[in-house]
């Protein structure tokens, strides 16, 4: 909190000025303020954090803000990963700064220490599903060394039988998941699908039409959430652990979804948002009313040239209130919540809030106002496209990806769905409290699916 104290106190004494002296003073002040939180650290090396990045510096005790992704491919040499992960941290300057506290502000600095090797660990024995399923779960919330850059690549060389596997970790505020899919992609071999999401694009004119709309907005849609009743059930609630495990479906073909939405007439996410519901109500044994959701929403796409996004934060998270209902229900609610989004200007408005608040507030005060509307959902949805055709490295297969998101405040459980080549799959990451048995919510989730699937054949 000493970070408010220094806002108080520069109050003070812009206020001490202002009735003593008067209206020039204050403008004086103002650019000595200025320059010292803005072009002075410059000197020094420190580079301002975004309030995009910054936003995300919300680590708890029992929920650390760590993305962890997941790849297995066929079997590769140490060598050579390591020759494709450092070709893609020399390229991207982030990879080598730390975030450092300085005037209650968040900068990026130059790590002087930086060691590639401090970033890449090899495992050489050899490792099934089980083993594989222990490691990454004793890695989930294993702290990443504040005095280097926060990522780090564990290489499994040896995995199942004819396979390599690794697992990324990296800080929320050193990127979203959308860049760092992007940025794992780039290194690719030639050939391989680097272009895998592209919403529509408004026109300039447009954008800044929409984005007008959104600061006329902005106080509308942060009264709406702030108003939302905080989410008490079941899953929610609880005082959370820190304890976490995370477990994924097997790969599920993506044509056979597309098949029954072609014939239900509505879209992928809708079939996913009411398939997560109705088997989380199976798994919490009741109906568990109308849920609210933390969901991701990104705005941008992938460049169209084949080469990748910067690694950033850039996309809104919406609080959504969630249908309730059995799955017919579901399925045409789900259609209709997300029409109605899509057309919104919502996440124009929360995107907008979200930047100011991470780039005006002091951290510990902006931290406060996330976790008070994090606190209101049960759970934060995801569902992250990713390329829709092969990428190899060094001529290798990727045959998997997994991913999850963390989860933020008193929300215990995050649900992601992640495709590549023609399928998917669907990860969960949850505080033990909040759901005990994540595995056994995976085999419901893909139970069902994989039902719906048969009833189309």
């Amino acid at each position: 909190m000493i970070d408010l104290a220094i806002v108080l106190l520069w109050t003070v004494c812009f206020f001490y000025l202002y009735t003593s002296y008067g209206f020039l003073y204050i403008i004086g002040w103002s650019i000595i303020t200025w320059a010292t939180l803005n072009w002075m650290p410059l000197l020094f090396g420190y580079e301002r954090v975004s309030g995009s990045d910054g936003i995300w510096l919300l680590d708890s005790p029992t929920n650390k803000m760590f993305i962890t992704s997941i790849g297995i491919l066929e079997r590769i040499t140490a060598d050579q990963m390591k020759d494709i992960v450092r070709a893609s941290h020399e390229s991207e300057s982030r990879a080598k700064k730390v975030i450092k506290l300085l005037f209650w502000r968040f900068y990026w600095k130059k790590d002087k220490n930086y060691n590639f090797d401090n970033h890449f660990e090899t495992i050489s024995n050899k490792m099934d599903k089980n083993d594989f399923q222990q490691l990454v779960n004793s890695l989930v919330t294993k702290e990443l060394d504040p005095k280097h850059p926060p990522h780090k690549v564990i290489f499994v060389e040896n995995y199942e039988n004819d396979s390599s596997a690794f697992i990324l970790r990296f800080h929320h505020a050193f990127a979203d998941g959308l860049s760092m899919v992007s940025r794992v992609v780039w290194p690719s071999d030639e050939g391989s699908d680097k272009i895998f999401f592209q919403p529509p694009r408004p026109t300039f004119l447009k954008s800044i039409f929409l984005w007008t709309l959104a600061v006329i907005s902005l106080p509308y849609s942060v009264i709406s959430l702030a108003l939302l009743k905080m989410n008490k059930n079941k899953l929610h609630g609880m005082p959370l652990t820190g304890k976490k495990t995370m477990y994924w479906t097997n790969d599920i073909n993506f044509s056979d979804v597309g098949a029954i939405c072609k014939k239900r007439k509505i879209t992928f996410n809708d079939f996913l948002t009411a398939s997560v519901i109705q088997a989380l109500n199976e798994y919490a044994g009741c109906d568990l009313g109308e849920l609210v959701s933390y969901i991701p929403f990104s705005l941008r796409g992938q460049p169209t040239d084949g080469t990748c996004l910067p690694l950033e934060n850039d996309f809104a998270a919406l609080l959504v209130r969630l249908p309730k209902g059995d799955f017919e229900t579901l399925l045409n609610k789900c259609s209709s919540l997300f029409n109605k989004l899509k057309s919104s200007l919502q996440p124009f408005s929360i995107m907008l809030a979200m930047k100011l608040m991470g780039k005006i507030l002091p951290p510990s005060l902006s931290k406060q106002i996330m976790y008070f509307f994090a606190n209101k959902a049960t759970l934060l949805f995801s569902n992250v496209p990713g390329p829709k055709k092969e990428v190899r490295y060094k001529g290798k297969l990727m045959r998997r990806v997994i991913s999850m998101s963390p989860t933020i405040g008193t929300s215990g459980i995050s649900i992601t769905s992640f495709s590549y080549n023609g399928y998917f799959l669907v990860t969960c990451y949850a505080d033990v409290a909040a759901m005990p048995d994540v595995q056994a919510f995976i085999k419901i989730v893909e139970k069902n699916i994989l039902e719906e699937i048969s009833t189309l054949k």
